[in-house]
């Protein structure tokens, strides 16, 4: 009888110990869910504003067809930008918003260096709406990028890194920008 006793103690808990660690497995892997869904958002939030900026920089076109010469012309379209519909590598989100970046840099300074230019409102305004662009695509690289932290942290991080091996969870890329954008 004691024997018996023993046995089913034994058995509660290894049962015990094992709804414990099944419970803290799905919690873990509940975390990881959700920093992957809210990274997918904040993703969105960064195609959102990338496609934004490409409307602009094509105003800022339609507007300076005139004024740009052959060979600003020239070294906007050797960039050879193609904004896709379908970006989920962030390198390629990186390299677009840096390309993008760097023509409407050859505008502006175009802009600032041509006293006609300087003085037109339209043109200012698809400037300033350019600036307001890239300071959101600041704050949103900012939350994209802590929430990458996070996730990687866990990842590499003991005890949760055995769940990430488990589920071949990676660590995730950073959203970093190549280009300092400088506003005037």
């Amino acid at each position: 009888m004691g024997d018996l006793i023993w046995l089913w103690i034994t058995l509660g808990s290894i049962l015990i110990v094992s709804i414990a660690l099944l419970t803290w497995y799905f919690v873990i892997l509940s975390v990881f869910n959700k920093i992957c869904v809210e990274t997918k958002y904040i993703l969105q939030e960064i195609d959102e504003v990338i496609e934004k900026k490409q409307v602009v920089l094509e105003q800022l076109m339609k507007q300076l067809s005139n004024q740009l010469n052959v060979e600003i012309k020239k070294e906007i379209s050797q960039m050879d930008l193609k904004v896709k519909q379908s970006k989920d590598l962030i390198n390629e989100k990186e390299m677009i918003s840096d390309s993008l970046s760097r023509m409407v840099q050859i505008i502006q300074d175009k802009v600032l260096n041509d006293l006609d230019l300087s003085q037109n409102s339209e043109i200012q305004t698809y400037l300033d709406e350019w600036t307001i662009l890239e300071e959101s695509l600041q704050v949103i690289r900012i939350a994209y990028n802590s929430k990458v932290s996070k996730y990687n942290r866990q990842v590499v991080g003991f005890p949760t890194s055995i769940v990430a091996r488990l589920n071949h969870l990676n660590r995730l890329e950073f959203f970093e920008s190549n280009l300092s954008y400088v506003t005037t």
